[in-house]
């Protein structure tokens, strides 16, 4: 299996000896301490030993009943709460979705560049991959459907898109739906991002057809938008029958969601969603700031971005995507990760995310970039 990019450049890192400290554009994750209503629940939670327990299947009800209702806010239709599974991060809602459709020996196609855990999944899977180049907002639905066998068991698209912040409109993601309804195939719709939409609501509606879970599995995260990834919580989103496989393969995997994870889900729908207003809109603002810094170069191009990210051609045709990478951290300071970890060769990019920036950050990427 290919080695893990943020590992790769953190070691990497290791060898800046430039003046200031290593500025982080690497990493797909908030930086921000969460809400405090956040930490004070899961605080008591722990200290009533709650957080040692197995989560009971009953346990997740509230948190069931409250993610239904913050997906109708951004979604049109609704979906029901026996079509929602509480997961370990979006990660396993993934694996474990796709693990009761598509096997060794089947064919899913997945965009390129693409989101690096979600490849290491299918590969490690043994099941069959062809890549529909999807670089930016505008799909070219004649392609995917070229690539669609009679050994395909699902399409995989990430939106806003994990490396390129890319969001595919309303329209679009209704197109996909039913391309992949017509060929008898799954869409798996990763939805990770959905709180740092730059679109006007609905973010889709696919949810409006009583039909949609006949073909479509949604994935969705607490961690990004809240900030709390080391809690590890996420959502399938899935016909009923699909939970009741996936139950199954959870139990030999992970057993259950955490305990802490939960409460802290909980906490976040309940206490934080306004927190989460004022990340978004500052998250999505330092990205404008950090293109405009980038452009100002004129050693980079933006070529798409949206969410966490930007999805950034460097002009050396002549190094690999880790070289330049490699170079912006040893001889800048400035941590990237190459495109070439997001595709099956070079592709040119690098991906920059605003995630852990701060405002004052990108001012310094300004002066570390000048002369670059």
């Amino acid at each position: 299996m290919p080695e893990v990019p943020i590992h790769t450049i953190q070691v990497v890192s290791r060898e800046y000896r430039g003046p200031g400290p290593l500025l982080d554009f690497s990493q797909g994750v908030l930086g921000a301490r969460p809400a405090e209503a956040v930490l004070d629940a899961v605080a008591a939670a722990a200290h009533r030993g709650a957080g040692s327990a197995y989560v009971r299947h009953g346990d997740l009800a509230r948190l069931t009943e409250l993610f239904v209702a913050d997906l109708a806010t951004t979604h049109a239709g609704g979906v029901r709460p026996d079509q929602v599974s509480i997961t370990n991060g979006a990660n396993e809602a993934f694996c474990g979705g796709l693990a009761t459709i598509a096997g060794a020996g089947d064919h899913v196609v997945m965009t390129s560049p693409f989101y690096f855990n979600q490849h290491t999944w299918v590969v490690s899977q043994g099941i069959d991959i062809s890549y529909w180049d999807l670089p930016d907002a505008s799909p070219d639905f004649d392609a995917l459907r070229a690539l669609i066998t009679p050994r395909t068991k699902a399409v995989v698209v990430v939106t806003p898109g994990n490396p390129t912040g890319a969001q595919l409109s309303a329209d679009d993601i209704a197109t996909l739906a039913g391309l992949c309804r017509d060929a008898g195939v799954w869409l798996v719709l990763d939805e990770t991002y959905r709180a740092f939409s730059s679109l006007p609501a609905p973010v889709h509606r696919l949810f409006e057809d009583p039909a949609w879970s006949q073909n479509v599995l949604a994935t969705y995260s607490f961690s990004k938008e809240f900030g709390i990834p080391g809690y590890r919580i996420g959502v399938l989103v899935a016909d009923a029958a699909v939970h009741t496989q996936f139950d199954k393969w959870r139990e030999a995997v992970s057993i259950m969601p955490s305990t802490l994870g939960v409460v802290a889900a909980e906490a976040c729908l309940e206490h934080a969603r306004a927190w989460r207003a004022e990340q978004t809109h500052a998250t999505l603002a330092r990205g404008r700031a950090l293109r405009a810094c980038l452009e100002e170069t004129g050693r980079f191009t933006w070529t798409s971005g949206g969410a966490l990210y930007g999805w950034v051609r460097h002009d050396r045709p002549d190094l690999t995507d880790l070289q330049v990478a490699s170079d912006l951290a040893i001889g800048r300071g400035v941590m990237t990760l190459p495109g070439s970890a997001f595709a099956t060769g070079e592709t040119g990019h690098l991906r920059w995310s605003v995630g852990t920036a701060t405002d004052e950050e990108i001012a310094q990427l300004r002066d570390r970039l000048r002369g670059y």
